[in-house]
């Protein structure tokens, strides 16, 4: 998830809210009224109900063609009967040009998570979407009287939803580029003003400053591929 200057709490907090709502309107009598999606998940139609997201250590496979293991947690997984797994994804931002040109990381991202779940047997995934949480800042002041309390305040959220195509078969070949750049004896050349690459660099440093037993390695011949929070 990525964060609006507002750090990993509010970026939890997003998920965290959603899953105590579901969880508010579990109905113990009867199993198949089992949970509500919040309101404006209705624009995507039925999309089942959630079920518990695994962790990374469950949530993962090994690619046998690259030998990488590729992992990571999806903020949320909806089960339908019929129409298999929907995968989303909060975002704790506004939804900018900065956002839209993030939208291919985010495609490879939730491709990734539909991956894995087909392999460890949650699929098929029939659909996928970004949620988008901002915070709303142009509030009128008849609101502040329901949002400061005596010792906090409220911060309200909109919401964005973002649907994204369902394919898959983007990652393989994406991982064999992986293996490719991590078994080679050097760096590839540093793209003109990446960011990514100025940090590597300083990381090569601190690595080479690091004495060798001080660094774990992967089993020999497999790399951990991570798909981290965005």
């Amino acid at each position: 998830m990525s964060s609006f200057g507002t750090g990993p709490f509010v970026d939890s907090a997003t998920s965290v809210t959603s899953r105590m709502y579901f969880d508010s309107t579990y109905n113990p009598v009867n199993p198949f009224l089992r949970f509500s999606l919040l309101p404006w998940f209705d624009a995507l139609g039925d999309l089942g109900v959630p079920i518990r997201v695994p962790g990374w250590s469950k949530f993962q496979t090994l690619d046998s063609q690259s030998n990488i293991v590729l992992t990571g947690v999806p903020d949320e997984i909806l089960r339908h009967p019929e129409r298999g797994t929907w995968i989303g994804d909060y975002k704790t931002a506004r939804f900018t040009e900065t956002q839209n040109a993030l939208t291919p990381l985010y495609v490879v991202q939730l491709n990734a998570y539909a991956f894995i779940a087909a392999k460890i047997g949650l699929g098929p995934v029939a659909g996928m979407g970004l949620i988008f949480y901002e915070p709303v800042t142009d509030l009128p002041p008849s609101t502040l009287d329901c949002l400061i309390k005596r010792c906090s305040f409220l911060m309200e959220f909109s919401r964005k939803i973002q649907p994204v195509k369902v394919e898959p078969a983007l990652i393989p070949p994406l991982l064999r580029r992986v293996r490719e750049i991590y078994d080679q004896e050097t760096c590839p050349s540093a793209t003109k003003d990446c960011k990514d690459c100025e940090r590597l660099n300083l990381l090569l440093q601190l690595v080479n400053e690091t004495p060798a037993s001080h660094i774990g390695a992967a089993p020999e011949g497999r790399a951990d591929f991570v798909f981290g929070q965005c």
